[in-house]
Parts: structure tokens; sequence; C-alpha cells
């Protein structure tokens, strides 16, 4: 306990303890003491040994019934966590008779129901994909149990490899298998559980609520379903949606089995219905001072539940809750759901349920004034009546907008319609597809861009498609592209833009995607000021005078030289040199690779001298230990201070990433030697 990040972890660590209380799944905390060494926590002591012990100790394998008691205890604490804004991030049997505990928070931290965190931290077996991409929330949690369910029920895990970058390749890349033994002899429920908390996509799986509530587990013992944070998310997104979105959620709500029902029933009755069976803002207020922790104040949620303000004025009752709580997405994830969105679609056309007018299905859509709507919906037109038909198509494009989002917008064609999601999931997807090609990136060497003289990484095949499509796509593109280049030619404002067409500028000059439309906007107007070559005016070779010794951060304007390759081999790790060029870039983003103890720097080309200039703002991947063999120099910021909080931030990742690596290989080297 020497730095002083492992004593704020520590403090963190202590704090949660504290704040969650009265659960009886979670270890009892007393009191933390410290001295000039260490620090002293007490706590409730648990003699029943770990849970991976007790798989280990009957063969690997439980029963679905003894597995659903397991499940249980582990879902029910970690739906009171997530509902105080907790999230564990480091769940693993290592935490029958005896009665589970939750005991190590030492990687817990406070979450948002709208904030995304961003540290790779936990255990390589039980780890979610979206924590490899470096986007994630409370779901990496349920991933976790899942992995934990999987091995209860089989004795294996989903994901296996020799290494833990292969692990985490795994973990992205693979599905576990459900065809060895001893799937197919268990119950069709089981397996139906365990897949739906494995879904690599976090918005489709389950929450911890809602895996109580699953057919599976909801009969055993006449099990509780708690309060479960989600609601209130899918709430505040359907307040704030158009007249069309709700009552096509209202229609799809409908269109629920009872088995679907259940949890929504368990979540409004958890809420007290007035007697004549509305809720209103009190209700969800009184709901929550009831399940509320010291944690809940710490993770702000009633700040998220004052969006809501909207229900203080109205009620809702039972069938527009349930059309307000549904999650599209998960339904979306079930083997019926083409069975309900055309159920959904059909309760349109019946007496006493309002007509969709062509022009108000394009505004949803986001289809300007400009674009012809009848073309462009024309295989979705009767020719009998003029009214919309359903034609076996994907009726997503009008049943939901990515998470219900009201700024969303899709992309039509004649043959389908696609939804896209919100400027801000837009960011989030495009940040998770880099984040996934910066790991692919991890393994291999040098530097990586899109000429001659990259190292080979980096690269992406296009699948082949019809020409005459690529040929209107290249039209559509270049006219896009045109109205930015005008714009900016008249000086213009860009907040007329859309973000396709903010893109596609971004694109066809070969520049990040990432960000918001702002953002976008942003790098587009910085692009446009120095595309010319008049860069290094603004930031001079002698202005960078600062060496930085081995460390370099996010918002650090750099200098270096480094080696031009004509090709560079993976294999042998060498290649003929062509020369050198002298590079001045800002740093945008840092990926961490295994562990973090391997990372790579995305920099922003500003200007570049020397052989193979690259072109202005373009996207340059470079290894951190190749940038800190180059002898790097920076720029002054302006606040050296908040730099300083940057790195100290960056050091504290560092200082707990090679804990978590220490941890990881003793866990290993014991799995090895148990045989596990």
């Amino acid at each position: 306990m020497t730095t002083a990040i492992a004593i704020e972890d520590v403090r963190r660590e202590v704090k949660i303890l504290r704040a969650l209380s009265g659960h009886s799944n979670l270890v009892q905390f007393y009191d933390a003491y410290e001295d000039h060494d260490n620090v002293y926590i007490v706590m409730e002591l648990c003699g029943g040994g770990e849970l991976l012990d007790r798989i280990l100790s009957r063969g690997g394998k439980y029963t679905e019934d003894d597995a659903k008691a397991v499940m249980i205890q582990i879902l029910n604490v970690v739906a009171f966590c997530h509902l105080q804004g907790v999230v564990h991030r480091d769940l693993k049997p290592e935490d029958e008779n005896s009665q589970l505990k939750a005991i190590d928070f030492g990687l817990s931290d406070y979450v948002k129901p709208d904030e995304r965190l961003n540290d790779i931290v936990g255990s390589a077996y039980y780890v979610a994909p979206e924590v490899l991409h470096r986007s994630y929330s409370t779901e990496a949690d349920v991933w976790s149990i899942g992995v934990i369910a999987y091995i209860l029920l089989c004795g294996s895990r989903p994901f296996w490899a020799r290494t833990e970058s292969g692990i985490f390749r795994a973990v992205l890349k693979a599905d576990p298998s459900f065809d060895e033994a001893p799937w197919p002899s268990l119950s069709s429920e089981a397996r139906d559980f365990v897949k739906r908390l494995l879904n690599k996509d976090p918005r489709k799986r389950l929450t911890a609520a809602q895996a109580l509530s699953h057919p599976w587990i909801k009969n055993y013992n006449d099990v509780k379903v708690p309060l479960d944070i989600l609601i209130f998310k899918m709430m505040k997104v359907y307040l704030r949606s158009s007249s069309l979105r709700k009552a096509a959620l209202r229609a799809l709500s409908k269109t629920l089995t009872v088995d679907e029902l259940f949890y929504l029933k368990e979540q409004f009755a958890l809420l007290e219905p007035n007697k004549n069976g509305t809720i209103s803002l009190e209700n969800i207020k009184t709901a929550l001072m009831k399940n509320a922790t010291d944690a809940m104040k710490d993770s702000r949620i009633p700040e998220f539940l004052a969006s809501l303000n909207a229900l203080q004025y109205r009620r809702m009752d039972f069938d527009e809750f349930c059309a307000a709580a549904l999650s599209v997405h998960q339904l979306e994830a079930l083997d019926r759901w083409e069975q309900h969105a055309r159920c959904a679609y059909e309760l349109f056309e019946k007496d006493g349920n309002r007509a969709i007018m062509i022009e108000e299905l394009a505004s949803e859509l986001g289809l300007g004034p400009s674009v012809p709507v009848h073309n462009v919906l024309h295989d979705w037109i009767r020719h009998t009546d003029g009214k919309l038909s359903f034609l076996g198509r994907d009726p997503r494009a009008f049943l939901l907008n990515r998470m219900g989002d009201s700024k969303g917008k899709a992309k039509l064609t004649s043959h389908s319609i696609s939804s896209s999601s919100s400027d801000e999931e837009d960011k989030l997807e495009s940040e998770s597809e880099e984040e996934e090609e910066d790991y692919d990136d991890y393994e291999n060497n040098g530097f990586s861009n899109s000429d001659s003289s990259s190292s080979g990484e980096g690269e992406t095949e296009e699948e082949e498609g019809d020409e005459s499509d690529d040929d209107d796509r290249n039209e559509d593109d270049e006219s896009l592209c045109n109205r930015v280049i005008n714009l900016l030619k008249e000086g213009g404002e860009l907040e007329s833009l859309s973000l396709k067409e903010c893109k596609t500028y971004l694109r066809n000059h070969g520049l990040r995607l990432t960000g918001t439309k702002a953002v976008c906007q942003q790098r587009i107007l910085e692009h446009w000021k120095i595309k010319n070559g008049n860069a290094e005016a603004l930031y001079p070779r002698s202005s960078f005078y600062i060496n930085c010794t081995g460390d370099v951060c996010k918002g650090d304007v750099v200098l270096f030289t480094q080696k031009v390759f004509e090709k560079f081999d993976k294999v042998t790790r060498h290649g003929k040199v062509l020369g050198r060029r002298t590079v001045v870039g800002r740093v945008v983003k840092e990926s961490y690779g295994k562990a973090k103890q391997q990372h790579t720097f995305t920099v922003e080309v500003l200007w570049s001298k020397g052989t193979k200039k690259l072109p202005p703002l373009f996207p340059l991947l470079v290894k951190g230990r190749n940038l800190y063999k180059l002898k790097t120099y920076r720029q002054r910021w302006s606040d050296e201070a908040e730099r300083r909080k940057v790195l100290a931030e960056k050091h504290r990742r560092g200082d707990a990433a090679r804990l978590v690596k220490a941890m990881n290989q003793a866990r290993r080297n014991w799995s090895t030697d148990v045989g596990m």
C-alpha cells in the first residue's frame, strides 16, 4: 500500500462496502482502520470456502436445480447492486447448502444509468466483449454471471485459449458451444437462459432482474423479482418519443406472451400503483426510497430520475407502462421477433387504431423534404388502397429507432428499411468498431497506416458487391461530400449538416469517423483549415521542446521521427527501409492490449515531412513502446496541472492492470495445478 493510487482504490472499495448494506447475499462490513503500512477491513466471517472450490469438489457440474439455487443468490445481489448504481466488474465463482456472499469489491465502481466505463478490469475468462471495447456498464456483470452459469451446468468454460489474448479474442469472436454434452440433455429453458446472458450485444442481454423473471428461474421456490433500474431508463426514452413511436410500442406490447409479460407485471407491482391502477412520479420515488442505500446517493440515480418529471403531471396505466418499459432490442433477440413485429403492424389496421401517414413515417425516419418519399417507400405501399403493407420487410424502421431514440434516422432502399442510431449511439458503435480493430492490432509491431509504408496492419478486406450498387453509392457519397465542401467554401455554418454528410466527408478524406455530430463537424473544420499544408506554421517545430521521457497521454501534441518501410513482414518483423519521416500530431486515443501492458496510440497527423508524407488529420496508429523509443517531444499544455491529472489517471490504470495481471497469472498457475 505504497502508492496514492492503491490507497484511493482501497478507499473506494471501503466506501462501496460501507454504502451497500442490508442484503443477505452481501458480506457484512463492520469497519476499516489504517496505519502507516496497511489498511484493515473488518468484515463478517465467511467460513464456507469459495464457490469455485465447490464446483471442483463436485466434479465440475451441478444439477439444474442446484445451479438455479446458486444463480438466484448471485442474480439477487447483482440486481441489488445495479439498482444502487454499483457495477461489480469482477464476478467469478470465487466469491449448496451454504448461503453465498459477494465479498470482493476491489474493482467495483459507481456508474450512472447513462454512463459508460472504459477501464479494462476483471478476470479474462469472465470479461464481457464490451469491456474489451472499453465502453460498458452494468450489463458486463450479467455476462460474467452467464459465464458462471455455463460452468455450473456443464463443468467447462464457454471461452478457452492458452493465452490471455487468445481468451479475449474468443470472447470477441467465438460463440459458446451448446451442442456438446451435457447441453443436449439439459432443458431448453436452461439453454435459453444461458444464451440470453451471453448475448454479445449488451442491449439484447437480460438484466439481473429480468434473469430472475426467466421461465427457468421464476418458478423455483417462489423467487421474488427485484426492482430494475432499466425500466426507468426505458420510461425516460418513451416519454421523449414521438406519438408515432409511442403508438408503435403500444402495439408491440400487446403482442407479448404471458412469460414475457411476467417481468413487466412484477415491476409494475413493485411501483405500488394507486387504487385506480395507475402510477405517477410519486410512486416511482416511493419505490426507490424503499430500496435506497447510501450508494444510490453516490451514483446520482435520483438525478437521472429527474428526467421523468413529465409523470408529475400525468398518470400511466399498466398498458402504457408495458409500452414504456419494453426493451425492443431484447425482443429482437428472440426467435419469435418477426412474429411480434408482424402482429404489432397488423394492429395498426384494426378498427380503433390510427393509420400511419406516409409523411409522418418519412419524418420519423429522418427523410428531409428533398427526398421523394413515395418513391423511396414504393415497395411498402399497397396498390389497392395506398396504405403501407408489411410485405415481409424488416418492420423495425417504424417500430424502433435503436432504444426508441427520438433523434434516430434510417437509411432506406427499395428492398429494405434498416434502423440507424442517434448521434450518441453512432458514437458508441463506431468507437466499439474501432476498438475491435485496434484489438486486432495488439499482436502486431511497428506503425500502421493505409499506404505502402505501413507494416501491413490495419488493412481490411471489403466484400465484393454489385458494381452498379457501388456506382450509386459512390455518386451519392460524392454529392454529399460536395455539399459539405460548398458549405465550407461559402463560410456557412455546419450545424445544418447531418451526421451522414459529416461522416461521408471524413471517410472520403481518410479521417476518423468516431464521435458525435458536433465532434465530426469540429474535425471537418480543422481539416479544412490545415488541408493545404499550412499546419507547420500553426505548430512550428520550435514549439516542441519538452522530452516526453516515456510518458505520452491523450491530448498531447507530439513530434517524432519514424522509419518508413516498403512492406513490413509481421513474421520476421523486418522490412526494407525506404527512409524516415517527421510527424507532428495530436494523441487522440490510447487503446490498451493484454492487461494494459501493451497499448497503441492513435495520433491524428497535423503535418509531416520526409518519405511518404501523410495527409492532414490522417489517423496513424503507433505502438506505445515504439513511440517511447523515438524520443518523442511535445508542446506545453496551457494548463500543465490538467495534464498531470490525466497522467495520474493513466498510471492508476497501469497499476491496476499490473495487479490484475499478477492475480490472473497466479490463478492460472493454481488452475493448472488442480487440473481445472
